[in-house]
């Protein structure tokens, strides 16, 4: 099926496209590849207590759902690619927000998590 000049091959992907492609009123949509934060219970909820620039809109692969991300990226229009920012250029209710979570971040373990 063609919606908006755009081929949508897999049934199951079908509605949600079509509802993206119709009712976006920009009429795209950003795609971006997944990040492992190995602490989604952090950088991940239905609301934030607190607003930032670096929070953006995502649906969760693994469950479908709508949900907001602290999305700590700055596109570099050099090498075309998101580059992790500096904690120190982050907005300042990010910063707040996970230094409450530091003992936590810094005590995740890549390799115990990444397989």
């Amino acid at each position: 099926m063609v919606i908006e000049n755009r081929f949508i091959f897999e049934q199951q992907l079908l509605l949600e496209s079509k509802k993206i492609f119709t009712e976006n009123s920009k009429n795209y949509c950003e795609v971006k590849n997944a990040f492992a934060t190995l602490a989604d219970d952090i950088f991940i909820a239905d609301k934030f207590p607190f607003t930032s620039s670096e929070i953006i809109k995502i649906v969760k692969s693994s469950t479908g759902e709508t949900k907001e991300c602290i999305f700590p990226y700055r596109y570099d229009k050099e090498t075309k690619r998101y580059m992790l920012k500096d904690f120190a250029e982050l907005d300042k209710n990010t910063r707040d927000y996970l230094l409450t979570f530091q003992s936590q971040l810094k005590n995740r373990s890549i390799k115990e998590k990444d397989k």
